[in-house]
């Protein structure tokens, strides 16, 4: 192919401004006469005439360099879970408390018949109690169906207020979860933790507030008898 017939393929292709990376030696830079050649091509080549002309013109190929990440794109970069809680923890205002109640309720439920005392360990003794109790209150299972212990406080952190208040919140909520996988009829709550549960309430259920711990109920006649009265 030589120029004549580069600018006749060329113009066929609709590109009428065009620069050639390489001369022919028969026709360095011919022009069919007649030809219509853009200005900017006619000046390009009185330009180069008075240059040196090369076979071959180097092109510097363009690198496209990735620019420096800007400061407020790098604190974008999203971080380690580690990282977020740890800014979350030293954004907590909130007081620190130093009087943080430790307690443990044990929940024992005989179906629809819950029984809820301070944790303690359960011996074949408080076990047949405990089924005599609910059998008493008209359960009609034998043996527990569900227990659950409420354990305060959850976590040991003096930034996070876990007072009095917030145990007896979060000990009203854990006691709705428990409510939907096991519905109560009726609460019975011992003395040894009444005074987590006084203003305690679960819809469509009775609570009773028993003035005698389950450990006096197992070894003192007195307090059975307290604990027959409380419902009569």
């Amino acid at each position: 192919m030589n120029e004549a017939a580069r600018i006749a393929y060329l113009g066929a292709l609709g590109i009428d401004v065009w620069w050639p990376c390489e001369a022919f030696a028969d026709e360095p830079h011919a022009v069919p006469e007649g030809a219509a050649v853009p200005a900017c091509v006619a000046q390009a080549v009185q330009s180069a005439a008075g240059r040196p002309q090369s076979p071959v013109q180097a092109v510097a190929p363009q690198v496209n360099a990735q620019p420096a990440m800007p400061a407020s794109l790098a604190d974008a970069v999203p971080k380690s879970p580690a990282a977020r809680i740890s800014e979350l923890q030293q954004s907590l205002q909130a007081p620190v408390v130093t009087e943080v109640p430790e307690f443990t309720l044990q929940f024992v439920c005989f179906r629809d018949v819950w029984l809820v005392f301070s944790r303690q360990d359960i011996s074949p003794a408080h076990a047949m109690l405990l089924a005599d109790i609910a059998r008493w209150r008209g359960s009609e299972v034998a043996r527990p169906t569900f227990m659950a212990d409420f354990v305060w406080p959850y976590i040991r952190d003096g930034k996070i207020d876990q007072g009095a208040e917030q145990a007896r919140r979060h000990l009203g909520m854990f006691m709705a979860n428990l409510h939907q996988q096991q519905a109560a009829r009726e609460v019975l709550v011992f003395a040894d933790a009444r005074d987590w549960l006084n203003n305690a309430e679960l819809p469509a259920a009775v609570m009773h507030k028993l003035p005698v711990s389950l450990t006096a109920c197992l070894n003192e006649t007195s307090a059975k008898r307290a604990l027959f009265h409380a419902f009569n």
